[in-house]
């Protein structure tokens, strides 16, 4: 589900066809809004209401808290879009990050962007490092899974016949790896750097695959790690 540029005009506002995508784009628009106002604002009970505010909350689109109104009265329940749900309106964040490396290719040079990349792979690499110590093999790569999962990667760890992969299901940077290869590079030297094992990638999304698939391996990290093309 996505909320359409279309719905996001006022003229549409009114005659918005889903009640879901009506309560996102008052939340959008208006901030935290307890079920009463929602109730006034659609012309809906509060029960029907709740329904499509429960169904929202399990969906991950919003969120709720209690919070204290100006003044005098009781503290009420108010609800607000979650990161999910702002995903669900149009942004331009992809455009804007290709035309920042297109610029600092152009300015400092073709290697400029991969060492952009890989100095934030090397500091993710660094934060994570303190917390993983004496981590086995397998346990850096489940946090590393639930890492990427959050991230909106839906990633997974698969076993097949002893050997460990993990799969990425979703790329959320498609737009900006399928012209800038230099950030599947730098996922893979972080991925090796917080694993300590050598790793290979043998399907990238951003080259036409439907995942990014990595083999996991026991050996040494590589020093020049290299991708599925």
């Amino acid at each position: 589900m996505s909320v359409s540029q279309a719905a996001l005009s006022p003229a549409a506002n009114g005659s918005a066809s889903r009640t879901s995508d009506r309560i996102l784009i008052l939340l959008k628009r208006q901030g935290n809004l307890c079920t009463a106002a929602l109730s006034r604002e659609l012309d809906l009970t509060e029960q029907g209401i709740r329904r499509h505010l429960l169904r929202l909350t399990e969906q991950g689109l919003i969120a709720s808290r209690t919070e204290k109104p100006l003044g005098r009265g009781r503290p009420q329940q108010v609800y607000f879009l979650t990161e999910r749900g702002e995903g669900q309106f149009p942004k331009r964040y992809p455009n804007l990050c290709l035309d920042i490396l297109h610029h600092v290719q152009a300015e400092f040079g073709d290697g400029a962007v991969e060492r952009v990349m890989m100095a934030r792979a090397q500091a993710d690499q660094q934060e994570l490092a303190g917390s993983l110590e004496g981590d086995t093999l397998t346990e850096r790569l489940e946090h590393l899974q639930e890492r990427f999962a959050a991230a909106g990667y839906d990633s997974v760890i698969e076993e097949q016949g002893g050997q460990l992969y993990l799969i990425h299901r979703n790329c959320p940077h498609l737009a900006v790896a399928a012209q800038f290869g230099e950030l599947c590079t730098a996922e893979l030297r972080l991925i090796e750097g917080v694993l300590q094992t050598s790793v290979q990638c043998e399907a990238r999304a951003a080259a036409g695959h439907s995942h990014c698939r990595y083999k996991i391996g026991r050996g040494q990290p590589t020093t020049d790690p290299k991708l599925e093309r």
